[in-house]
């Protein structure tokens, strides 16, 4: 559930720093007009609002790595652990990776908080984005965190079984990547209709790719308790390390 709220509270807390003219020519907070971007009672905001963005996105995901790296070094990455969700789906020694997910989130929400203070410049923003992105995907396939869920690609596209849920991460963060660069490319362009053009194709990009997701997303929920893993692999339920 934590997780879950991860990002909309980095979000809510970043929006402090929003500010635009208000109805009365006033430079104010968006999300709260009657709040202006002046005095002291928007320094304590921008104050409060930055502790928690950092304790939320930093030192949460910090503690998730030292205290699941304890756990594994010590009695072990178990169903019974009140951080299984955390680790149950990624390999022994990446059982943390999903405390990476997080620091990625509070980087991108950081580089949405830049534009804010840089008075709303988004080059260095979509920069900063692709940047992490790309980072985050080069890490992915170097870890190859995910635990080993064998199975073939929709429509037979691919003769041999591959794991499913890295399948599945590779093409999340490949669609981040290439949301950046369209995005990324809108900036040179002034012309509306290349601009919709950009727009249309990081909507079909989406849309094509969403697609092989849920059903490679079906295929792994529909094979979940069958034999698809060979020996030496660990399943969910199992959490022994085998790398």
């Amino acid at each position: 559930l934590l997780t879950l709220w991860f990002t909309p509270c980095l979000m809510t807390s970043i929006e402090v720093f929003h500010c635009e003219r208000n109805y009365d020519n006033k430079l104010s907070i968006t999300v709260d007009p009657t709040t202006l971007c002046t005095g002291g009672i928007y320094i304590i905001s921008c104050v409060v609002a930055g502790l928690v963005f950092l304790s939320l996105g930093l030192l949460m995901p910090i503690y998730f790595i030292l205290t699941i790296k304890k756990l594994r070094d010590g009695e072990g990455l178990t169903v019974e652990s009140r951080y299984s969700e955390l680790f149950e789906y990624y390999r022994s020694k990446w059982a943390y990776f999903e405390s990476i997910h997080l620091l990625r989130r509070t980087l991108l929400n950081a580089s949405v908080a830049l534009s804010y203070i840089s008075d709303n410049e988004m080059l260095p923003t979509k920069i900063t984005m692709l940047v992490v992105n790309v980072v985050f995907w080069l890490l992915l396939e170097y870890a190859d965190p995910m635990v080993a869920f064998y199975g073939h690609l929709p429509y037979r596209c691919h003769k041999e079984k591959v794991n499913l849920y890295h399948v599945l991460e590779r093409i999340s963060a490949l669609a981040s990547i290439l949301g950046n660069i369209f995005a990324l490319g809108s900036e040179f362009f002034t012309k509306a209709s290349t601009v919709e053009t950009f727009g249309l194709l990081f909507i079909t990009l989406n849309i094509s790719l969403f697609v092989p997701l849920v059903i490679i997303g079906w295929r792994v929920s529909r094979d979940m308790d069958s034999n698809l893993l060979s020996d030496g692999q660990s399943t969910v339920l199992e959490m022994s390390p085998f790398d």
